[in-house]
Protein backbone atom coordinates (compact mmCIF):
# COMPACT_ATOMS: atom_id res chain seq x y z
CA UNK A 1 0.00 0.00 0.00
CA UNK A 2 1.46 3.42 -0.91
CA UNK A 3 2.54 5.57 2.02
CA UNK A 4 0.67 8.81 2.67
CA UNK A 5 2.68 12.00 2.42
CA UNK A 6 2.23 15.16 4.39
CA UNK A 7 2.74 16.23 7.98
CA UNK A 8 1.10 13.70 10.31
CA UNK A 9 -1.08 14.60 13.24
CA UNK A 10 0.65 13.72 16.51
CA UNK A 11 -1.05 10.90 18.37
CA UNK A 12 -0.47 10.37 22.08
CA UNK A 13 1.54 7.14 22.58
CA UNK A 14 -0.31 4.12 23.96
CA UNK A 15 1.62 1.26 25.65
CA UNK A 16 1.21 -2.07 23.80
CA UNK A 17 0.70 -5.40 25.45
CA UNK A 18 4.14 -6.95 25.85
CA UNK A 19 4.88 -10.55 24.95
CA UNK A 20 8.12 -12.44 25.37
CA UNK A 21 9.99 -13.03 22.12
CA UNK A 22 11.65 -16.42 22.03
CA UNK A 23 13.45 -16.06 18.70
CA UNK A 24 15.67 -13.01 18.35
CA UNK A 25 18.12 -12.29 15.57
CA UNK A 26 21.76 -12.43 16.64
CA UNK A 27 23.23 -9.02 17.38
CA UNK A 28 25.78 -7.66 14.90
CA UNK A 29 29.40 -7.47 16.05
CA UNK A 30 29.90 -4.45 18.30
CA UNK A 31 31.52 -1.26 17.10
CA UNK A 32 35.19 -1.20 18.13
CA UNK A 33 35.65 1.64 20.65
CA UNK A 34 39.25 0.75 21.56
CA UNK A 35 40.46 3.94 19.85
CA UNK A 36 37.75 6.12 21.42
CA UNK A 37 34.00 6.56 21.46
CA UNK A 38 32.38 8.74 18.76
CA UNK A 39 29.95 11.32 20.18
CA UNK A 40 27.59 13.96 18.78
CA UNK A 41 28.89 17.49 19.31
CA UNK A 42 26.51 20.46 19.38
CA UNK A 43 28.45 23.29 17.83
CA UNK A 44 27.71 27.00 18.17
CA UNK A 45 23.95 27.44 17.54
CA UNK A 46 23.80 24.03 15.84
CA UNK A 47 22.68 20.56 16.82
CA UNK A 48 20.14 21.49 19.48
CA UNK A 49 16.66 22.95 19.63
CA UNK A 50 17.48 24.83 22.84
CA UNK A 51 19.41 28.03 23.49
CA UNK A 52 22.55 26.74 25.19
CA UNK A 53 24.64 28.68 27.71
CA UNK A 54 27.80 27.13 26.23
CA UNK A 55 29.29 27.73 22.81
CA UNK A 56 30.00 24.02 22.25
CA UNK A 57 28.70 20.92 24.00
CA UNK A 58 28.54 17.14 23.70
CA UNK A 59 25.12 15.51 23.77
CA UNK A 60 24.93 12.85 26.47
CA UNK A 61 21.33 11.76 25.88
CA UNK A 62 17.81 12.98 25.18
CA UNK A 63 14.55 11.49 26.45
CA UNK A 64 11.14 11.53 24.79
CA UNK A 65 9.42 10.25 21.69
CA UNK A 66 11.81 8.51 19.28
CA UNK A 67 14.74 8.16 21.70
CA UNK A 68 14.34 4.47 22.62
CA UNK A 69 17.17 2.26 21.39
CA UNK A 70 16.58 0.27 18.21
CA UNK A 71 16.72 -3.04 20.07
CA UNK A 72 14.11 -1.86 22.59
CA UNK A 73 11.90 -0.44 19.86
CA UNK A 74 12.09 -3.52 17.61
CA UNK A 75 11.14 -5.84 20.45
CA UNK A 76 8.23 -3.65 21.53
CA UNK A 77 6.81 -2.84 18.08
CA UNK A 78 6.31 -6.52 17.28
CA UNK A 79 3.28 -6.43 19.56
CA UNK A 80 2.00 -2.97 18.55
CA UNK A 81 -1.49 -2.90 17.02
CA UNK A 82 -1.85 0.80 16.23
CA UNK A 83 0.09 3.97 15.43
CA UNK A 84 -0.27 5.06 19.04
CA UNK A 85 1.27 1.84 20.31
CA UNK A 86 4.14 2.05 17.79
CA UNK A 87 4.88 5.57 18.99
CA UNK A 88 4.88 4.38 22.58
CA UNK A 89 7.53 1.84 21.66
CA UNK A 90 9.77 4.67 20.47
CA UNK A 91 9.18 6.73 23.62
CA UNK A 92 11.64 6.81 26.48
CA UNK A 93 10.45 8.03 29.86
CA UNK A 94 12.34 10.97 31.36
CA UNK A 95 14.58 10.11 34.34
CA UNK A 96 13.36 10.33 37.90
CA UNK A 97 13.93 13.76 39.41
CA UNK A 98 14.09 15.58 36.09
CA UNK A 99 10.71 17.30 36.52
CA UNK A 100 11.72 18.52 39.97
CA UNK A 101 15.01 19.87 38.58
CA UNK A 102 13.25 21.71 35.75
CA UNK A 103 10.83 23.29 38.24
CA UNK A 104 13.51 24.17 40.81
CA UNK A 105 15.83 25.76 38.26
CA UNK A 106 12.87 27.38 36.43
CA UNK A 107 14.09 26.02 33.10
CA UNK A 108 11.91 27.34 30.31
CA UNK A 109 10.96 25.43 27.19
CA UNK A 110 13.52 25.71 24.33
CA UNK A 111 16.24 26.82 26.74
CA UNK A 112 19.01 24.97 28.59
CA UNK A 113 21.06 25.94 31.66
CA UNK A 114 24.13 24.80 33.56
CA UNK A 115 23.32 22.49 36.48
CA UNK A 116 25.34 20.77 39.18
CA UNK A 117 26.80 17.29 38.53
CA UNK A 118 24.81 16.00 41.53
CA UNK A 119 21.57 17.04 39.79
CA UNK A 120 22.12 14.47 37.01
CA UNK A 121 24.24 11.87 38.82
CA UNK A 122 21.44 9.27 38.75
CA UNK A 123 20.44 9.75 35.11
CA UNK A 124 22.78 7.02 33.87
CA UNK A 125 25.10 9.13 31.69
CA UNK A 126 28.43 10.10 33.21
CA UNK A 127 30.70 12.69 31.65
CA UNK A 128 33.70 11.38 29.67
CA UNK A 129 36.79 11.13 31.85
CA UNK A 130 39.16 12.42 29.18
CA UNK A 131 38.86 15.07 26.50
CA UNK A 132 36.52 15.07 23.50
CA UNK A 133 38.50 15.49 20.31
CA UNK A 134 37.00 17.81 17.72
CA UNK A 135 38.08 17.13 14.14
CA UNK A 136 38.20 19.78 11.43
CA UNK A 137 39.43 19.95 7.83
CA UNK A 138 42.83 21.32 8.90
CA UNK A 139 43.37 20.35 12.54
CA UNK A 140 42.08 18.55 15.61
CA UNK A 141 41.52 19.99 19.08
CA UNK A 142 41.20 18.35 22.50
CA UNK A 143 38.15 19.94 24.18
CA UNK A 144 37.89 19.71 27.95
CA UNK A 145 34.61 18.39 29.35
CA UNK A 146 32.99 20.92 31.66
CA UNK A 147 29.66 21.43 33.41
CA UNK A 148 26.45 19.49 32.71
CA UNK A 149 23.73 21.29 30.74
CA UNK A 150 20.02 20.49 30.94
CA UNK A 151 17.22 21.81 28.76
CA UNK A 152 14.02 20.74 27.05
CA UNK A 153 12.01 21.50 23.93
CA UNK A 154 8.73 20.44 22.32
CA UNK A 155 8.21 18.98 18.86
CA UNK A 156 5.71 21.61 17.72
CA UNK A 157 6.49 24.40 20.19
CA UNK A 158 3.75 23.44 22.64
CA UNK A 159 3.28 20.96 25.45
CA UNK A 160 4.54 21.02 29.03
CA UNK A 161 7.49 19.10 30.39
CA UNK A 162 5.51 15.92 31.11
CA UNK A 163 4.24 15.62 27.52
CA UNK A 164 5.68 12.71 25.54
CA UNK A 165 6.40 15.10 22.65
CA UNK A 166 8.57 17.25 24.91
CA UNK A 167 12.23 16.24 24.91
CA UNK A 168 14.64 16.44 27.82
CA UNK A 169 18.26 16.98 26.80
CA UNK A 170 21.44 16.36 28.82
CA UNK A 171 24.74 17.64 27.45
CA UNK A 172 28.27 18.38 28.68
CA UNK A 173 30.00 21.70 28.10
CA UNK A 174 33.10 21.57 25.88
CA UNK A 175 35.78 24.21 26.36
CA UNK A 176 39.12 25.11 24.82
CA UNK A 177 38.19 24.81 21.12
CA UNK A 178 36.06 27.88 20.57
CA UNK A 179 37.88 29.35 17.56
CA UNK A 180 36.29 28.72 14.14
CA UNK A 181 33.74 26.35 15.67
CA UNK A 182 31.75 25.84 12.49
CA UNK A 183 34.64 23.98 10.87
CA UNK A 184 34.38 21.00 13.21
CA UNK A 185 32.81 17.69 12.30
CA UNK A 186 29.46 16.99 14.01
CA UNK A 187 31.12 13.85 15.35
CA UNK A 188 33.80 14.11 18.01
CA UNK A 189 35.71 11.30 19.70
CA UNK A 190 35.94 10.84 23.46
CA UNK A 191 39.39 9.38 24.09
CA UNK A 192 42.45 9.90 26.27
CA UNK A 193 44.67 9.96 23.16
CA UNK A 194 43.81 10.40 19.50
CA UNK A 195 45.27 10.08 16.02
CA UNK A 196 45.93 13.77 15.41
CA UNK A 197 46.52 13.16 11.69
CA UNK A 198 42.79 12.62 11.07
CA UNK A 199 40.89 15.37 9.26
CA UNK A 200 37.20 15.94 8.57
CA UNK A 201 36.26 15.76 4.88
CA UNK A 202 32.69 16.55 3.83
CA UNK A 203 31.13 14.43 1.11
CA UNK A 204 30.35 15.60 -2.41
CA UNK A 205 27.30 14.22 -4.22
CA UNK A 206 27.45 13.73 -7.98
CA UNK A 207 24.45 14.16 -10.28
CA UNK A 208 21.55 11.70 -10.20
CA UNK A 209 21.50 10.03 -13.63
CA UNK A 210 19.48 7.46 -15.57
CA UNK A 211 21.26 4.21 -16.52
CA UNK A 212 20.57 0.73 -17.87
CA UNK A 213 21.79 -2.17 -15.67
CA UNK A 214 21.99 -4.42 -18.75
CA UNK A 215 24.59 -2.24 -20.50
CA UNK A 216 26.31 -0.59 -17.53
CA UNK A 217 30.08 -1.28 -17.51
CA UNK A 218 31.49 0.93 -14.73
CA UNK A 219 32.16 0.31 -11.01
CA UNK A 220 30.27 -2.65 -9.50
CA UNK A 221 28.86 -3.68 -12.90
CA UNK A 222 28.51 -7.31 -11.78
CA UNK A 223 26.53 -6.26 -8.70
CA UNK A 224 24.25 -3.95 -10.63
CA UNK A 225 23.54 -6.59 -13.30
CA UNK A 226 21.78 -8.65 -10.60
CA UNK A 227 19.45 -5.85 -9.53
CA UNK A 228 16.66 -6.12 -12.15
CA UNK A 229 15.89 -9.65 -11.00
CA UNK A 230 15.96 -8.65 -7.34
CA UNK A 231 13.79 -5.60 -8.02
CA UNK A 232 11.22 -7.68 -9.89
CA UNK A 233 11.11 -10.24 -7.07
CA UNK A 234 10.45 -7.49 -4.51
CA UNK A 235 7.83 -5.75 -6.69
CA UNK A 236 6.16 -8.67 -8.46
CA UNK A 237 2.98 -6.62 -8.81
CA UNK A 238 4.70 -4.28 -11.30
CA UNK A 239 4.42 -5.31 -14.95
CA UNK A 240 6.12 -2.32 -16.60
CA UNK A 241 9.89 -1.77 -16.79
CA UNK A 242 11.06 0.69 -14.11
CA UNK A 243 13.18 3.81 -14.45
CA UNK A 244 16.73 3.07 -13.23
CA UNK A 245 18.75 5.82 -11.53
CA UNK A 246 22.15 6.07 -9.87
CA UNK A 247 24.16 8.62 -7.92
CA UNK A 248 27.75 8.54 -6.62
CA UNK A 249 28.73 10.27 -3.37
CA UNK A 250 32.47 10.69 -2.85
CA UNK A 251 34.97 11.97 -0.32
CA UNK A 252 37.12 14.52 -2.21
CA UNK A 253 40.77 13.47 -2.29
CA UNK A 254 39.89 9.91 -1.29
CA UNK A 255 39.05 6.76 -3.26
CA UNK A 256 36.02 5.75 -1.14
CA UNK A 257 32.60 6.08 -2.74
CA UNK A 258 28.98 5.39 -1.90
CA UNK A 259 26.73 4.37 -4.78
CA UNK A 260 22.96 4.84 -4.64
CA UNK A 261 20.93 2.79 -7.14
CA UNK A 262 17.14 2.84 -7.49
CA UNK A 263 14.37 1.57 -9.71
CA UNK A 264 11.07 3.47 -9.74
CA UNK A 265 7.65 2.49 -11.07
CA UNK A 266 5.16 5.30 -11.62
CA UNK A 267 1.65 5.18 -10.21
CA UNK A 268 -1.47 6.77 -11.69
CA UNK A 269 -0.93 10.10 -9.91
CA UNK A 270 2.84 10.29 -10.36
CA UNK A 271 4.33 13.78 -10.94
CA UNK A 272 4.91 14.52 -14.61
CA UNK A 273 8.36 16.08 -14.28
CA UNK A 274 11.40 14.12 -15.44
CA UNK A 275 12.99 12.43 -12.44
CA UNK A 276 10.14 13.44 -10.12
CA UNK A 277 8.30 10.78 -8.15
CA UNK A 278 5.61 10.83 -5.48
CA UNK A 279 4.33 8.76 -2.60
CA UNK A 280 1.97 6.82 -4.89
CA UNK A 281 4.93 5.47 -6.85
CA UNK A 282 6.95 2.32 -6.05
CA UNK A 283 10.70 2.10 -5.50
CA UNK A 284 13.48 -0.46 -5.12
CA UNK A 285 16.70 0.89 -3.55
CA UNK A 286 20.22 -0.46 -3.05
CA UNK A 287 23.26 1.33 -1.61
CA UNK A 288 26.87 0.14 -1.93
CA UNK A 289 30.17 1.37 -0.48
CA UNK A 290 33.21 0.79 -2.69
CA UNK A 291 36.63 2.02 -3.71
CA UNK A 292 37.11 3.97 -6.91
CA UNK A 293 38.51 0.96 -8.78
CA UNK A 294 35.29 -0.96 -8.12
CA UNK A 295 36.18 -3.01 -5.02
CA UNK A 296 33.05 -3.33 -2.88
CA UNK A 297 33.68 -2.88 0.85
CA UNK A 298 30.08 -2.83 2.08
CA UNK A 299 26.42 -2.42 1.21
CA UNK A 300 23.22 -1.29 2.82
CA UNK A 301 21.82 2.17 3.52
CA UNK A 302 22.88 3.91 6.71
CA UNK A 303 21.39 7.30 5.83
CA UNK A 304 23.13 9.95 3.74
CA UNK A 305 26.92 9.94 3.65
CA UNK A 306 27.92 13.37 5.02
CA UNK A 307 31.66 12.90 5.35
CA UNK A 308 34.57 10.97 6.72
CA UNK A 309 37.46 11.18 9.16
CA UNK A 310 40.46 10.82 6.86
CA UNK A 311 44.09 10.16 7.69
CA UNK A 312 47.16 9.31 5.62
CA UNK A 313 45.16 9.38 2.39
CA UNK A 314 42.50 6.92 3.53
CA UNK A 315 39.26 7.27 5.47
CA UNK A 316 39.43 6.00 9.03
CA UNK A 317 35.67 6.40 9.53
CA UNK A 318 32.63 7.13 7.36
CA UNK A 319 29.78 9.24 8.79
CA UNK A 320 26.09 9.20 7.76
CA UNK A 321 22.96 10.98 8.98
CA UNK A 322 19.28 10.06 8.74
CA UNK A 323 17.96 13.09 10.69
CA UNK A 324 17.31 11.22 13.95
CA UNK A 325 20.88 10.05 14.44
CA UNK A 326 24.35 9.81 12.98
CA UNK A 327 25.99 6.51 12.11
CA UNK A 328 29.75 5.96 12.17
CA UNK A 329 31.62 2.98 10.74
CA UNK A 330 35.32 2.24 10.64
CA UNK A 331 36.92 1.45 7.28
CA UNK A 332 38.93 -1.73 7.78
CA UNK A 333 41.12 -2.33 4.68
CA UNK A 334 38.72 -3.92 2.17
CA UNK A 335 35.73 -4.07 4.52
CA UNK A 336 33.40 -1.61 6.20
CA UNK A 337 32.99 -2.34 9.89
CA UNK A 338 29.85 -2.33 12.03
CA UNK A 339 28.03 0.95 12.57
CA UNK A 340 27.66 2.85 15.80
CA UNK A 341 24.42 4.83 15.94
CA UNK A 342 24.70 8.20 17.70
CA UNK A 343 21.49 9.92 18.69
CA UNK A 344 21.24 13.63 17.91
CA UNK A 345 17.86 14.51 19.37
CA UNK A 346 17.76 17.51 17.05
CA UNK A 347 15.46 16.53 14.21
CA UNK A 348 12.26 14.53 14.00
CA UNK A 349 10.16 13.15 11.13
CA UNK A 350 7.44 15.80 11.32
CA UNK A 351 10.12 18.50 11.09
CA UNK A 352 11.03 17.66 7.50
CA UNK A 353 11.42 13.94 7.00
CA UNK A 354 14.21 11.45 7.26
CA UNK A 355 17.35 11.96 5.21
CA UNK A 356 17.94 9.29 2.58
CA UNK A 357 18.76 8.83 -1.09
CA UNK A 358 15.20 7.81 -1.93
CA UNK A 359 13.75 8.98 -5.26
CA UNK A 360 10.32 9.26 -3.65
CA UNK A 361 11.41 10.99 -0.46
CA UNK A 362 9.84 10.76 2.99
CA UNK A 363 6.21 9.59 3.13
CA UNK A 364 4.99 9.72 6.78
CA UNK A 365 4.12 8.83 9.38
Amino acid sequence: MPAVSGKPELVEPVPPEVEDLDDEEPAPPPFDTSSGTPVFVMLEKQGTNTRMPARNAMLAHSWGWGTATKATYDKCVTNARSVGEEMWCATEEKPAGSAELVARRKIRRNKSVFVEPADVADWGFAAPVGPVWLIGPERVCAAAVGRPIVGYYAVEGGGDFTDHFTFLELAWELTGCDAATREWSPIGVAAATFDESLRWVTSKAGPRERFDPATYQDALADELAKLPGAAKAEHAEESDAPDWWMQTIELPGNDLRELFVAAAWRGEDSPEGAGEYGCGDSEYVRVFQHRRGGTKIGDGSRGQLVGGLVGAGDAGYLVWTDSLEYSVARVEAQKLGSSLEIQTGGHHPEDGGQESYSLIGYCGP
